[in-house]
């Protein structure tokens, strides 16, 4: 096969977003564990319903597509659910590890301009410390009450942001952002990430 009739083939397919994977593994094998932790686990139908729930609370609060929306979440089933929520809105994500340092979660919140932010309830009060006025402070749970959704189409750009500082003080540099899209047909089962 030559390399234009590759390409050619390459660019003909339909890129395929982490949701639409995460999608293909909820009708392919809707009772198997997704994500397990603290003795808990997820199918992927139930982190699948979670995640649509917060995405569509995300929309509805205004997230759009390549918006940035922090994850300040511990190791836990909340945070896959944070993640994949986020990226059902079309959003990227800013993880906010709660083991940082205040003001350096401070400093990556206000210097990326983040204005809505997922994480549990008990991290509720100590980020609300942290953020600027007029921040929206979410949590996964919150979202049972949303109506409306992005749809198919703000599934499209969804894609996590590594913090990159450029002053002295700040994170250290991460490397440049990826799309996680994929033009290759994904693996029938793909491994379940761990919370």
């Amino acid at each position: 096969m030559s390399g234009q009739s590759v390409l050619a083939r390459h660019d003909t397919r339909r890129a395929v977003c982490l949701p639409d994977l995460l999608q293909q593994q909820v009708s392919a094998q809707p009772d198997a564990t997704a994500v397990t932790g603290g003795g808990e686990r997820l199918s992927y139908r139930q982190l699948g319903e979670a995640a649509g729930v917060l995405g569509a609370q995300l929309y509805h609060l205004g997230v759009r597509a390549d918006d940035c929306v922090g994850l300040y979440v511990e190791p836990s089933l909340e945070l896959m659910m944070g993640a994949w929520g986020i990226l059902y809105a079309g959003a990227a994500y800013l993880p906010l590890s709660p083991e940082y340092p205040a003001d350096r979660v401070r400093y990556m919140i206000e210097d990326s301009r983040t204005r809505v932010i997922v994480t549990q309830e008990h991290l509720r009060a100590r980020l609300a410390e942290l953020t600027p006025q007029g921040t929206l402070i979410v949590t996964p749970n919150d979202g049972h009450d949303a109506h409306g959704g992005p749809g198919e189409s703000g599934l499209a750009a969804a894609h996590p942001i590594p913090y990159q500082s450029h002053g002295p003080g700040g994170p250290p540099p991460a490397p440049a952002p990826s799309r996680w899209r994929t033009s290759s047909t994904p693996p029938a089962a793909p491994a379940g990430p761990r919370a």
